[in-house]
């Protein structure tokens, strides 16, 4: 991923000022026919980490906007295209020099360079000079509805339609509404949450399989999955396994014989891309499963037949925001932790809660310290807009005696804290720490910051 990250920057970095300007006439050199080309290009080798709007995300930078021109305004193209040909470690120039300069292109003309009748080509000279200042973002696409619920439909791969929507083949009949002391105390034969047991624990009691019969074992039934990165926890209750697949397919399954009961696949705004695929885990509650979505929505589907009971925006995904680790359940809130703050905006990172029963949004802690509030001073000189990094990237635990909820949060971004302007004496709260949160008002009790300024990226909190 790291590598994808400085092929697209690069690409698009260096190729953006492979422009011929002479010092005569300060005219960027391409035609709307290459911008338009390059569009469609930097959708399939570089929106998946700097996304459609060129904000970038995670470790991948911004390619358009004033501190993108001020970076690279009046550099050399050979400077740069020096640096393309490099890229990606392990596959140098692999792209056509064609498609590199049309990539070009088209960043020009989001960055604000007239087009002109002469075609840009690779290996220009010059430098870079002429913009008029970046274009505004396009507003966001609208995310299509999925197809209504076809109950019965015939099974279409691995289960029903890869178009989205819910396919309900045969409907949970028996289901037993979730309640509140069976999360506390949950029956053996279940598996209810992300580690089993709100305190975290990951143990099952069951003893059926033993040292003396586990050579017995033999393989009952097998169930492919969809492609992508995936790192699923299966959810049990009542002889029903719910499934979660890369981008968001949630399928319920007999646990015993295998067979799809039903299946709900996540439709994404058109030319959506996720760079991480994956949902570590989804959470069951009453009669819903609630499923946060990869384009920064939560879902809640009807246990029994996976139809959508209702969803809610948590987030802009056209921001960089995403999500990766699941929910859980704490009082009858959903709490969710959001991923992909490694680009700037005053949003941050952030823990929400929702009413299970409508999916209203009750209250929002932000895991980056806000200007005048406690920890602020721990960020330097850095205006909270550029105070990056404190994903939730492992769902957190609950502990209904003390009615506290712990979240774990990662890093500051960029890791390195001369990056962002500041050093490992700054501490940077609330990053790479153990959050206790009052699940009522989302108040944060008390912290405790594990390695303060951290600066490798070591997941000390990775499970809380």
């Amino acid at each position: 991923m790291k590598a994808r990250y400085i092929a697209c920057s690069t690409i698009a970095t260096v190729s953006l000022t492979s422009v011929l300007v002479t010092e005569a006439a300060a005219q960027v050199l391409y035609t709307a026919e290459q911008a338009v080309a390059g569009g469609v290009a930097y959708e399939q080798h570089c929106a998946e980490c700097h996304l459609q709007t060129l904000v970038g995300s995670f470790e991948a930078p911004e390619l358009a906007g004033q501190n993108f021109l001020s970076y690279w305004g009046g550099r050399s193209v050979e400077e740069l295209m020096e640096a393309a040909i490099s890229m990606p470690p392990g596959e140098e120039g692999s792209l056509d020099g064609a498609v590199y300069a049309n990539i070009v292109a088209y960043l020009l003309e989001r960055n604000g360079f007239p087009a002109g009748t002469a075609e840009l080509i690779a290996d220009a000279t010059g430098t870079l000079e002429g913009s008029t200042g970046p274009r505004d973002t396009p507003a966001p696409p609208t995310r299509a509805a999925g197809p209504a619920s076809t109950p019965n439909a015939g099974f279409g791969g691995r289960g029903g339609t890869s178009a989205g929507g819910t396919s309900t083949f045969n409907a949970v009949i028996d289901f037993r509404p979730v309640t509140d002391e069976e999360l506390t105390s949950p029956d053996p034969g279940d598996w209810l949450m992300y580690r089993r047991t709100l305190d975290g624990q990951g143990y099952s009691p069951l003893d059926q399989v033993n040292r003396e019969n586990v050579s017995d074992l033999r393989l009952a039934w097998v169930w492919a999955m969809d492609d992508g990165f995936n790192q699923p926890t299966p959810l049990v209750r009542g002889g029903v396994m719910y499934l979660t697949h890369p981008m968001n397919t949630i399928q319920a399954l007999d646990a015993a014989t295998g067979e799809l009961l039903w299946e709900y696949r996540r439709t994404f705004p058109e030319g959506y891309r996720a760079g991480f695929s994956q949902l570590r885990s989804i959470a069951i509650y009453e009669d819903k499963i609630f499923v946060p979505t990869k384009d920064a929505w939560l879902v809640a589907l009807d246990a029994r037949t996976g139809e959508i009971a209702w969803e809610t925006q948590i987030a802009d995904y056209q921001q960089g925001y995403t999500n990766v680790a699941g929910p859980i359940i704490a009082r009858g809130k959903v709490i969710n932790g959001i991923n992909g703050c490694g680009r700037f905006f005053e949003e941050s990172c952030f823990i929400t809660a929702h009413d299970a029963v409508t999916g209203e949004e009750l209250w929002r802690t932000f895991t980056i310290a806000r200007p005048g509030e406690f920890g602020d001073d721990t960020w330097g000189e850095i205006p909270f807009e550029l105070r990056g990094g404190g994903d939730a990237w492992i769902t957190g635990s609950y502990d209904p005696e003390l009615d506290l909820i712990y979240w774990g949060t990662a890093q500051a971004k960029p890791w390195v804290p001369a990056s962002r302007g500041m050093t490992t004496a700054d501490a940077a709260l609330y990053t790479n720490s153990t959050l206790a949160i009052d699940p009522e008002d989302g108040r944060i009790v008390w912290y405790r910051q594990h390695v303060p300024g951290e600066a490798l990226d070591l997941d000390e909190t990775f499970e809380q």
